[in-house]
């Protein structure tokens, strides 16, 4: 079901038309899937919710179905599911934990549809929805022909308002990132935050005191960029993130940093700067500022090249002359301050 918003013109709001039972399976972090069930069975949906040991807050019994079997038993066990409860469509957060995968399969051997969300699209207040994938094996990733003969959209959604008091549901991430850190059931190949080990919550309470380090630490380095610098600006990507391990040539930000350096000492002029910015979620688990100084001798640019952690990333995009991505959505926020980006 499609929104008309005007004749000849595209849609801004494509809704998903809801025609039998509903799967879900693993949701991010938090209560979102948990509201999400609610609102779907008071439209009078059937809801059922698989159960890993991947503790997931908010769901009945009446809904969850608890699955405690390894991936070799998941691929049945899923398949059986969608056909016993007559699922029409799955819903799921990321594509890229072999649960998901598995189930994208079997789903569209069985022509199901497969919806998966993702967070990080549109920041701040949105969350995506799009069929089968998502990130770097999108349906988005199109020729730029395509996006040329698209139809013109009339008008975009209205900003959304939050209300402040909405955020204490974050405090359930906190049990939740706990539960999964103690609990050894792989869902992905090495360590992601939806499989994280104990020793994350030590990065996780770290991250938060070098917050307040490196903002007094890094108080002069960004006021000189902001204020007196020709740079540009390399953004930073969580070392362990999906689009880094399997959507990208790197394995994590060393080879992707020494890469940008040896660029930039290339093509430069003398008279620009290159800062990195650290990503927020990583603060706590990696460092990166030896390995950049090193660089930074090695390819003969000592004093042209900044490292910094946290800031509010709009007044960088829209001082520094160009941005440099890896798999990263900060590439939609540049082009939105008509930053040259490159990715």
């Amino acid at each position: 079901m499609v929104s008309d918003l005007g004749r000849g013109r595209a849609p801004a709001l494509v809704q998903v038309r809801i025609d039998g039972p509903v799967l879900l399976l693993m949701g991010p972090i938090g209560l979102f899937f948990a509201r999400f069930n609610n609102y779907l069975r008071g439209c009078g949906i059937p809801v059922t919710k698989v159960a890993f040991p991947l503790r997931e807050f908010g769901f009945s019994s009446e809904v969850a179905v608890p699955f405690r079997g390894d991936m070799e038993a998941w691929r049945p066990f899923v398949r059986r599911l969608l056909q016993e409860r007559g699922i029409r469509h799955i819903f799921m957060y990321g594509d890229f934990i072999i649960p998901h995968r598995i189930a994208i399969e079997e789903a569209q051997s069985l022509g199901i549809e497969a919806w998966v969300f993702e967070l990080g699209y549109l920041r701040p207040n949105y969350i995506t929805l799009e069929r089968d994938r998502v990130n770097a094996r999108s349906n988005l990733n199109q020729p730029v022909e395509f996006y040329q003969n698209l139809a013109p959209v009339d008008q975009l959604p209205q900003d959304i308002v939050l209300d402040p008091g909405s955020r204490w549901r974050k405090a359930w991430k906190a049990p939740t990132f706990i539960q999964h850190a103690f609990t050894d059931y792989p869902i992905i190949e090495g360590e992601h935050k939806l499989q994280p080990s104990p020793r994350f919550l030590w990065c996780q309470a770290r991250g938060s005191w070098r917050y307040w380090l490196y903002r007094w630490t890094e108080r002069d380095v960004k006021r000189r960029l902001l204020e007196h610098e020709s740079f540009f600006l390399a953004v930073l990507q969580v070392s362990s993130d999906s689009q880094i391990q399997m959507g990208s040539p790197y394995r994590g930000m060393h080879d992707f940093i020494e890469d940008v350096i040896r660029s930039f000492s290339e093509h430069a002029h003398a008279s620009d700067q290159l800062a990195f910015k650290h990503h927020p979620r990583d603060r706590g688990y990696n460092n990166y500022g030896l390995l950049i100084a090193l660089l930074a001798r090695r390819y003969g640019v000592v004093g042209r090249v900044h490292y910094f952690h946290d800031g509010p990333l709009s007044r960088y995009l829209r001082t520094c002359r160009g941005v440099i991505t890896v798999n990263s959505t900060v590439g939609l926020q540049a082009l939105f301050h008509a930053v040259p980006t490159k990715t």
